[in-house]
């Protein structure tokens, strides 16, 4: 079961005006934005206290994509993965 708040947090990391309605919704719309799912998700583990180098980074990412569990697929979760590791080779 996905909660509001997972709906809430998507909506804020793709800036969308309102969170989507429905997990399938969510689910399309983080298929379709992966990318920028994951730059969000990069400038959110860049700008946080707790990460210091690349290793904290990737364990920011996979606590983030495991609160978003619900709205993401596995082919998501794999893109988002590499478009966070392409942003995290540059860093």
């Amino acid at each position: 079961m996905v909660a509001e708040e997972q709906l809430r947090q998507l909506a804020r990391l793709l800036r969308l005006r309102e969170p989507p309605a429905s997990a399938a919704e969510a689910r399309a719309l983080a298929r379709e934005q992966s990318e920028a799912l994951a730059d969000a998700l990069f400038d959110e583990a860049a700008a946080s206290d707790d990460v210091v180098g690349r290793d904290s980074a990737r364990s920011y990412l996979e606590l983030r994509l495991a609160h978003l569990s619900g709205l993401l697929d596995e082919e998501t979760r794999q893109r988002v993965r590499e478009r966070f590791e392409r942003r995290l080779s540059n860093w």
